[in-house]
């Protein structure tokens, strides 16, 4: 791109919506090591009408959990002598 000029295409923004997700996965919100996955679920629409560009990605964020697993625990009763 143009250095100091408001030019762009759509390869300049997936490039940098991967770099911001890879910030996010520096700091655990995301998950890491999914670039193949975000770019094949990277969605870039530009309307070149109103000068405006929106995405779509999803995102495997680190909070998801797919499974809890558990184990019963049994409680005894202590008696005390107080």
């Amino acid at each position: 791109m143009i250095p100091n000029k408001s030019i762009t295409n759509k390869g300049a923004i997936r490039a940098s919506i991967i770099k911001y997700l890879n910030e996010l996965a520096d700091l655990a919100l995301v998950r890491k090591g999914l670039d193949k996955f975000i770019s094949d679920n990277l969605i870039i629409e530009e309307d070149l009408e109103s000068g405006t560009i929106t995405f779509n990605c999803k995102v495997p964020i680190v909070v998801q959990l797919r499974t809890i697993q558990g184990n019963s625990i049994e409680v005894l009763e202590i008696e005390s002598s107080i």
